[in-house]
């Protein structure tokens, strides 16, 4: 009978995977998957139904990863913009002081670093920063003050005949 006939085992699979598929997964799949697909006795074009649906899956699921993960930093951007310490009013501030900080104390590794993991998107990280951009302020010159005392910005005469 024609149902009866075993399908024909290639010795070497050919996957076609879909368009856009890494070049590295066709071959972690073909070490992988095809030793299995050969003692399953699966022919090339079962093998590659299998091997379809798996590929849309991971597919699928590195999206869902993706949108999980942009809507994580979302959310911290929207917590840390309405933050009573640090957000708000004092938002930009905090953002300039946190670049400040990091151009000051930081290098292009360290930079790239937080842009690539959205470390700088996370509440947690602007509230460090904040404190710190507060703590750590631009250099300034110190004028004294001629005199001193109580009459720091007042005339000689205002200092020898004061009116109160």
């Amino acid at each position: 009978a024609e149902g009866d006939q075993k399908p024909v085992v290639p010795e070497k699979y050919t996957f076609t995977l879909p368009e856009g598929t890494d070049a590295a997964f066709n071959a972690k799949l073909d070490e992988s998957f095809s030793p299995m697909a050969r003692e399953l006795g699966l022919s090339n074009e079962a093998a590659n139904k299998l091997v379809g649906l798996y590929a849309d899956q991971v597919k699928a699921w590195a999206a869902q990863q993706t949108d999980t993960w942009n809507e994580t930093v979302k959310g911290w951007r929207e917590a840390a913009k309405s933050d009573p310490e640090f957000g708000g009013a004092k938002f930009e501030t905090t953002i300039k002081d946190a670049q400040r900080i990091l151009r000051q104390f930081g290098d292009k590794e360290l930079t790239a670093w937080i842009e690539e993991t959205h470390l700088g998107d996370h509440p947690a990280f602007l509230r460090f920063m904040a404190k710190l951009g507060r703590t750590v302020k631009e250099d300034t010159i110190v004028q004294p003050v001629q005199g001193g005392g109580d009459g720091a910005g007042l005339s000689l005469a205002d200092k020898m005949y004061p009116t109160k």
